[in-house]
């Protein structure tokens, strides 16, 4: 069999993606959300938030990477977990700085949301 390359077909017709391409990471995304097991939806939104892969370095990869964020503050804010949610808040740190379009008063939304889910 050949390599996986973004697009290509296998045997089944199965389009096989590309490991670090952003439909990769969109998979690993979806199947989190869909996963009722939150311990291994966690593990692939931590794949997601911390890929460093070249092709997630853009806009597309950036909007990605704070969907699994707030997906990741909101399995610890239904938990009541708050210190898994002030880890989050520091390893996300370095999150607003590669991400030029982040600015304080829109992301101040993570912070806010997640001190009131966690609040009830």
């Amino acid at each position: 069999m050949s390599s996986a390359k973004e697009g290509e077909k296998n045997d089944e017709n199965v389009t096989m993606l590309k490991p670090g391409s952003v439909p990769f990471f969109q998979n690993m995304y979806g199947e989190a959300k869909a996963n009722d097991n939150k311990d291994d939806a966690l593990k692939n939104l931590n794949a997601v938030l911390n890929s460093s892969d070249f092709d997630m370095q853009c806009d597309e990869g950036y909007r990605l990477q704070e969907k699994a964020i707030y997906e990741i503050g909101n399995i610890f804010a239904a938990r009541k977990d708050g210190e898994a949610l002030v880890k989050l808040m520091k390893d996300i740190r370095p999150f607003f700085f590669k991400n030029t379009k982040s600015t304080y008063g829109k992301n101040s939304t993570y912070f806010d949301g997640f001190s009131s889910k966690s609040a009830r």
